[in-house]
């Protein structure tokens, strides 16, 4: 009899210890969003690439190619500015734990053309504890729906200057009856533009022309 108890005694402990360690493992909705909280987001690069009508950079200038075809480079919807946005996610802090987000937003203000937003996005990713990890945010805009910012990028461009850019970074949730965004300092960074002698001819003749 008193070997039953014994071994009676002995599964009651070692199921309790597992119950136990389960409900350690086991994280509440708050102590979720504290590891959201937790990760810290470093800018690392941002790209912007034009895209312009076919045979654009040919040769012919911005007049001589409205005069042929002024339906296809008179028209603002030909035009269009794809961005890549690079943060690095670090997640190696004090009692860190994995961190699952929703998805994050980063709205850029080109200059102070605040009239003119850009929002470039990741959707939901996961940075496991002490990991760092890259998080790729990403957009596009038209000349048609953004003219200040993509005219102000294709004059940067056309002079070979920064784009002086503000960025606003939001990292989404949605964890049980908990969801929303946690809002990063917003920062400023100087964007370097790269274009070929051919791209910025043909830039200053659609910036000189008056059609937009």
């Amino acid at each position: 009899m008193k070997t039953h108890i014994k071994i009676l005694l002995s599964l009651i402990i070692a199921i309790s210890g597992l119950f136990s360690s389960c409900q350690k493992d086991t994280l509440t909705d708050a102590e979720k969003l504290a590891a959201l909280k937790n990760v810290t987001f470093t800018f690392q690069s941002m790209n912007a690439d034009l895209s312009l009508p076919t045979g654009a950079l040919g040769g012919q200038t911005f007049d001589e190619l409205m005069a042929t075809d002024s339906s296809t480079f008179g028209n603002a919807e030909n035009y269009s500015v794809s961005f890549l946005v690079k943060m690095l996610a670090n997640n190696t802090k004090e009692n860190a734990q994995d961190a699952k987000f929703d998805g994050m937003t980063i709205n850029m203000i080109m200059d102070t053309l605040e009239s003119a937003p850009i929002s470039t996005v990741a959707n939901g990713f996961e940075i496991l504890k002490n990991t760092t990890q890259e998080v790729i945010a990403q957009g596009n805009i038209k000349l048609s729906t953004h003219k200040p910012a993509v005219m102000y990028i294709f004059k940067q461009m056309a002079d070979g200057q920064d784009l002086a850019t503000t960025l606003s970074t939001y990292l989404n949730y949605n964890i049980g009856s908990l969801n929303g965004a946690i809002a990063l300092p917003s920062f400023q960074q100087q964007i370097p533009t790269s274009a070929s002698p051919e791209m910025k001819s043909f830039l200053n003749g659609l910036l000189n022309s008056g059609v937009f």
